[in-house]
């Protein structure tokens, strides 16, 4: 195994000195749950149970008239 010192590429163990850059702890979970926020509508489900969501129907009106949860008529803007 090697190591990198000030950009160069040295054989051998990496003597004490050299340090891996720590993470912060928190920043993977922050990371996360902005991309759960993010992304939630994507990550509702069409179906509960065998039945429409309607939670779905609401994200995603026409999607679900598609799927024929909703007339046309029904749908609420």
């Amino acid at each position: 195994m090697g190591y990198l010192l000030n950009g160069k590429y040295y054989k051998g163990t990496a003597p004490s000195e050299v340090k891996r850059p720590r993470r912060q702890p928190g920043l993977k979970r922050y990371e996360q749950d902005r991309q759960i926020e993010e992304f939630r509508k994507d990550l509702i489900q069409p179906y509960i149970n065998g039945k429409p969501n309607p939670e779905f129907i609401k994200a995603y009106p026409e999607e679900a008239e598609r799927k024929g949860f909703v007339n046309k008529d029904e749908r609420n803007y």
